[in-house]
């Protein structure tokens, strides 16, 4: 990656951590400038209720988050997924 494709992407990131929203990280990982790369660094998993992907967007999110709670990030992403059907 070149250094300032490497610059913009850390901005961005930078940009939607502040957000800290777990939708936000997961289209983030997900989204045209980084896919190849999260997908590259991914591993063979299995299915499970969390892929690889949402499961670091949700730590993303508690890591930034005021209180750091776990339990109030799967709350959060429960409410989502409802949300989404």
């Amino acid at each position: 990656m070149h250094p300032n494709q490497r610059a913009a992407t850390q901005q961005r990131v930078l940009k939607e951590a502040a957000r800290i929203d777990t939708g936000g990280f997961f289209n983030l990982l997900t989204g045209p400038q980084l896919l190849d790369q999260v997908a590259a660094l991914v591993p063979a998993h299995r299915e499970r209720a969390f892929p690889p992907t949402e499961t670091l967007a949700m730590f993303m999110t508690q890591a930034l988050s005021a209180d750091g709670s776990c339990r109030q990030v799967l709350a959060d992403h429960a409410i989502q997924r409802a949300i989404a059907g």
